[in-house]
């Protein structure tokens, strides 16, 4: 209801739980830097005549475990299934922007494979990956091209998730499981071996 929306005002911090999920994940990972976020809530801070105590932590929090424990403790009843794709899409999004390192991004979302949070035919494609592309790129075995060509299709299925939507995340991760699993056996089963220069080897 109207009161309901009035209350969840810009500065609250119930609408940013997936988002500081995000944040707290790759920030571990080293995706993300520490001043990334601190400016993100800077600008909530700018925005707002009276500031929640958990953006001027995150605003003045320059120790990076600090700040992944604050992020932590505040998206403690975030949606994880939804976060956790909103990664994808992000990853996908940092990568058409100035590019991953393809070993990094592949060794922060395999762990994904072993949450609860996602469905078991996600989870399958992420299982093993980022051994696969050590393997590949040791020439021991796999093709390296291939593989990174998957893995940047995977993401490329999550891109409805960006940084100015986290708002309606949770309706896009509901909208996105018709024909996700279609979509993600079509990325198994590619056999191309388009060149992949939009990663960082």
């Amino acid at each position: 209801n109207g009161n309901e929306s009035e209350k969840i005002g810009r500065g609250n911090p119930e609408k940013y739980l997936e988002l500081f999920k995000v944040y707290e994940i790759l920030l571990i990972d080293g995706i993300l830097n520490v001043e990334f976020v601190n400016s993100w809530a800077d600008k909530i801070l700018e925005n707002e005549e009276e500031s929640e105590y958990c953006f001027i932590e995150i605003s003045t929090t320059k120790n990076i475990n600090e700040l992944i424990t604050i992020l932590n403790k505040s998206s403690i009843n975030c949606d994880n299934q939804t976060a956790e794709r909103a990664v994808f899409g992000i990853l996908h999004e940092i990568n058409d922007v100035k590019g991953l390192e393809l070993k990094k991004a592949s060794k922060m979302v395999s762990k994904f494979a072993y949450t609860q949070n996602l469905a078991e035919f996600e989870k399958s494609f992420l299982y093993g990956l980022d051994d696969s592309i050590q393997l590949a790129e040791d020439r021991i075995y796999g093709d390296i091209n291939i593989l990174s060509y998957k893995f940047f299709e995977f993401l490329k299925i999550y891109d409805c998730f960006t940084w100015n939507n986290y708002e309606n995340w949770k309706k896009l991760s509901a909208n996105l499981e018709i024909n996700l699993s279609v979509k993600i056996e079509k990325v198994m089963n590619l056999k191309s071996k388009k060149k992949s220069n939009w990663w960082k080897f």
